[in-house]
């Protein structure tokens, strides 16, 4: 209860109108909750990257400004923590004609260059958890490449004839004898604006501690390449995504999760009040090898069609169904049967 007078407190002390102060923060967020029906779990209630944050910016002369964000998960669905979950990107930096430099928790650089994707609040079928592209083992074995790091410093440049490049130097909170930038890096270059025209991208994650929870001694490189064209509602894109890993451990034990890959097209289209929106990935794999036990592996193909519905600018309801490919390493798996995904929601934005 405490916990909840506090949240509310806080909400409502930044919501205070500062007009004559134009540094002011600005408090955003997400309300996203879903019925998920899912192949041998039944229907559940389930929250879809409800979110809260504040950020904002301020001017301390000579060309440059601070800037900075917090902005944490919030258990729309209810739960023991007081409404709040996991912390999201949250960071403190400086910005000028240079660029810009921030340091906290982020998302890489690979993961800044995924296209727009109408269905990434979905725990099943978005690009974000590495389920829809079939690259994620089940559990914390998450190989996808859709990485948001602690301990990180990203540099992003400004904004030179449509091209930008992003940098991010990563450590090892595990093991501070051995922390350096270098435990981890990402990189990227892009093109165009994901708004409007012409958007391509390519980006490269290099892992060599343990940055990820599902092992240690981590050799692993992601490579990623977008290409998307927006203009008058339409949005179509197509993403590539490479993993090579040449070594990992599992609960102290050498495993070998080989050389994967998948290619994923997706398109939305506006039409007034109606989105009707599509995706679809083709995974390729490697066999793999996992505390010393071989899984023999076969390609896959995951599909999803969806369509949102406008109630105004800033609210949408929607419908998705969803088939992930019995054959996919996308961690949900029911008795080596495809995994089928229905879901009925609703999503406002402030």
């Amino acid at each position: 209860m405490k916990k909840n007078i506090l949240a509310v407190a806080i909400a409502g002390a930044m919501a205070v109108p500062f007009a004559a102060n134009a540094s002011a923060p600005t408090l955003y967020g997400q309300m996203n909750i879903a019925v998920d029906s899912v192949t041998d779990n039944g229907s559940a209630v389930v929250n879809r990257n409800s979110r809260l944050g504040v950020k904002g910016s301020e001017d301390v002369g000579n060309g440059l400004k601070v800037v900075y964000q917090f902005e944490t998960t919030l258990v729309a669905n209810g739960g023991d923590n007081g409404g709040f979950g996991g912390q999201r990107n949250t960071f403190v930096g400086v910005a000028g004609g240079f660029g810009t430099v921030i340091a906290g928790r982020h998302d890489t650089p690979l993961r800044m260059i995924q296209p727009n994707d109408r269905f990434n609040d979905s725990a099943y079928l978005g690009n974000n958890t590495g389920r829809f592209g079939g690259l994620n083992l089940g559990g914390d074995a998450n190989f996808s490449g859709e990485d948001r790091v602690d301990n990180v410093v990203v540099y992003i440049s400004p904004n030179i004839n449509g091209f930008q490049v992003s940098l991010a130097g990563i450590t090892d909170a595990e093991e501070p004898k051995n922390q350096a930038l270098g435990n981890g890096y990402s990189a990227s270059l892009s093109y165009g604006s994901k708004r409007n025209g012409l958007y391509a991208a390519i980006g490269l994650t290099q892992a060599t501690k343990d940055l990820y929870a599902a092992g240690e001694n981590i050799d692993q490189q992601n490579t990623r390449a977008v290409v998307q064209y927006s203009d008058a509602g339409l949005v179509v894109s197509a993403m590539y995504n490479g993993v090579n890993t040449k070594k990992v451990e599992i609960d102290g034990e050498r495993s070998d999760l080989g050389n994967h890959s998948n290619i994923v097209l997706g398109a939305a289209y506006t039409m007034g009040d109606f989105t009707p929106r599509a995706k679809v990935a083709f995974v390729s794999y490697d066999d793999i090898v996992i505390e010393d036990e071989k899984f023999k592996t076969k390609d896959a193909t995951n599909y999803t069609i969806g369509l949102d519905y406008a109630l105004g600018k800033k609210t949408r309801t929607f419908v998705e169904y969803g088939v992930l490919d019995k054959n996919s390493l996308s961690g949900v798996r029911v008795n080596d049967k495809s995994t089928d995904v229905f879901t009925v929601g609703i999503a406002h934005s402030f």
